[in-house]
Protein backbone atom coordinates (compact mmCIF):
# COMPACT_ATOMS: atom_id res chain seq x y z
CA UNK A 1 0.00 0.00 0.00
CA UNK A 2 1.41 3.34 -0.96
CA UNK A 3 1.42 6.54 1.05
CA UNK A 4 -0.98 8.06 -1.44
CA UNK A 5 -3.51 5.32 -0.77
CA UNK A 6 -3.18 5.80 3.01
CA UNK A 7 -3.81 9.53 2.76
CA UNK A 8 -7.01 9.00 0.81
CA UNK A 9 -10.22 9.98 2.66
CA UNK A 10 -11.66 6.56 1.85
CA UNK A 11 -8.89 4.95 3.90
CA UNK A 12 -10.44 6.48 7.03
CA UNK A 13 -14.07 6.08 5.99
CA UNK A 14 -14.53 2.41 6.93
CA UNK A 15 -13.30 2.74 10.52
CA UNK A 16 -15.55 5.77 11.00
CA UNK A 17 -18.53 3.97 9.50
CA UNK A 18 -18.00 1.18 12.04
CA UNK A 19 -17.00 3.33 15.00
CA UNK A 20 -19.65 6.08 14.92
CA UNK A 21 -22.69 3.78 15.29
CA UNK A 22 -20.96 1.92 18.12
CA UNK A 23 -20.17 5.15 19.99
CA UNK A 24 -23.73 6.38 19.42
CA UNK A 25 -25.17 3.12 20.76
CA UNK A 26 -22.97 3.28 23.85
CA UNK A 27 -23.97 6.89 24.46
CA UNK A 28 -27.72 6.32 24.30
CA UNK A 29 -27.75 3.11 26.36
CA UNK A 30 -25.39 4.20 29.11
CA UNK A 31 -23.48 0.92 28.83
CA UNK A 32 -20.46 1.08 31.13
CA UNK A 33 -18.65 -2.02 29.99
CA UNK A 34 -18.84 -5.65 30.92
CA UNK A 35 -16.92 -5.25 34.14
CA UNK A 36 -18.83 -3.30 36.71
CA UNK A 37 -22.44 -4.08 35.87
CA UNK A 38 -22.78 -6.24 38.97
CA UNK A 39 -21.08 -3.60 41.06
CA UNK A 40 -23.50 -0.91 39.87
CA UNK A 41 -26.46 -3.15 40.64
CA UNK A 42 -25.14 -3.92 44.13
CA UNK A 43 -24.46 -0.25 44.84
CA UNK A 44 -27.82 0.98 43.51
CA UNK A 45 -29.65 -1.66 45.53
CA UNK A 46 -27.63 -0.87 48.67
CA UNK A 47 -28.21 2.88 48.70
CA UNK A 48 -31.71 2.69 47.23
CA UNK A 49 -34.36 0.16 48.22
CA UNK A 50 -32.29 -1.71 50.80
CA UNK A 51 -31.29 1.45 52.69
CA UNK A 52 -34.90 2.68 52.59
CA UNK A 53 -36.17 -0.62 53.99
CA UNK A 54 -33.60 -0.52 56.81
CA UNK A 55 -34.62 3.03 57.73
CA UNK A 56 -38.30 1.99 57.75
CA UNK A 57 -37.47 -1.17 59.75
CA UNK A 58 -38.99 -3.38 57.06
CA UNK A 59 -37.84 -6.61 55.42
CA UNK A 60 -35.35 -6.08 52.59
CA UNK A 61 -36.81 -6.07 49.09
CA UNK A 62 -35.99 -9.01 46.81
CA UNK A 63 -32.67 -8.98 45.00
CA UNK A 64 -31.26 -11.51 42.55
CA UNK A 65 -27.78 -11.75 44.12
CA UNK A 66 -26.69 -12.52 47.67
CA UNK A 67 -27.33 -9.54 49.94
CA UNK A 68 -23.99 -9.59 51.80
CA UNK A 69 -22.21 -6.64 50.21
CA UNK A 70 -25.34 -4.51 49.67
CA UNK A 71 -26.38 -5.04 53.29
CA UNK A 72 -23.01 -3.94 54.64
CA UNK A 73 -22.84 -0.99 52.25
CA UNK A 74 -26.35 0.06 53.28
CA UNK A 75 -25.39 -0.14 56.96
CA UNK A 76 -22.29 1.96 56.29
CA UNK A 77 -24.48 4.50 54.43
CA UNK A 78 -26.70 5.19 57.43
CA UNK A 79 -24.29 7.53 59.31
CA UNK A 80 -22.49 8.96 56.25
CA UNK A 81 -23.16 10.04 52.66
CA UNK A 82 -24.15 7.18 50.38
CA UNK A 83 -21.23 7.69 47.97
CA UNK A 84 -18.70 7.03 50.73
CA UNK A 85 -20.56 3.96 51.99
CA UNK A 86 -19.47 1.54 49.27
CA UNK A 87 -15.89 2.76 49.40
CA UNK A 88 -15.91 2.64 53.18
CA UNK A 89 -16.98 -0.97 53.32
CA UNK A 90 -14.76 -2.00 50.41
CA UNK A 91 -11.71 -0.51 52.10
CA UNK A 92 -12.52 -1.82 55.58
CA UNK A 93 -11.45 -5.48 55.16
CA UNK A 94 -8.36 -4.71 53.12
Amino acid sequence: MTNQERSSPLYFALPLVLLLPAVWLLAITGFRGLYGQDAYAYYNYAIGPLRDSLLALQAPPPFYWPPGYPLLAALFSLPQPAMAAGRGWSNYPG
